[in-house]
């Protein structure tokens, strides 16, 4: 019994503590196209719609080797109210991932069929255009402000395009509720037979000739 207990436990911590693997949402799909922009900040901003219940994990820029105030500032927007879910500065000293660099995050929940915007700042920074493909979401439209002084959720959009590269992020899938269910209903189970065998030790420990005081 002590041993079947140990292992459903040892099977929860696992469960409820193993993060889900993250993956970033934007990767390019073809050729992209370089653009430069100078006189001003520059905020990009990619929209999209998160597919399923997600956390983001971290926010992240295309790493286009500039040095422009030794980084950019990342931002990601609930669309529904145009608020600030998080941000963060991501230097340019960060790790190449897939051509990203990306800074952690406090996890922040999104929620499925909800509109959001992940939006990057820099000082005249380069970037590029181009056609891309999502995980865990569906790119919207691009958006753009030049000329701004720190970052802005932008308005702009360039029509012929898809996504700016530009901002990113990395989310993890949020555990399904029918995970949870079944693992209650696992346990519910192994209570029972448990709760059974101990019945059928007891009825046979009374039947013993000691029980009967023989």
């Amino acid at each position: 019994m002590k041993t079947i207990w140990l292992s459903l436990l040892a099977s929860l911590a696992v469960l409820s503590s193993s993060p889900a693997q993250a993956t970033a949402v934007f990767s390019a799909s073809g050729t992209l196209t370089f653009k430069a922009q100078s006189g001003g900040g520059v905020s990009l901003g990619n929209v999209f719609t998160i597919t399923s219940d997600s956390e983001v994990t971290a926010l992240g820029y295309y790493n286009v080797a500039s040095y422009y105030n030794g980084g950019e500032l990342v931002a990601l927007f609930d669309n529904s109210n145009n608020t600030e879910l998080a941000s963060v500065f991501v230097p340019y000293s960060a790790p190449d991932e897939n051509g990203y660099i990306y800074a952690n995050i406090d996890p922040v929940f999104l929620k499925s069929g909800q509109n959001y915007t992940v939006v990057s700042y820099a000082d005249g920074s380069p970037y590029y255009v181009g056609p891309v493909i999502t995980t865990g979401a569906t790119f919207k439209k691009n958006l753009y402000a030049f000329g701004v002084d720190g970052l802005t959720l932008p308005t702009g959009s360039f029509r012929g395009v898809q996504a700016l590269f530009g901002p990113n992020l990395q989310i993890s899938a949020v555990p399904e509720p029918s995970t949870w269910v079944m693992l209650l209903v696992g346990f519910g189970m192994t209570g029972l037979v448990m709760r059974k065998r101990s019945k059928a030790r007891r009825a046979i420990s009374l039947t013993t000739p000691k029980a009967m005081g023989v």
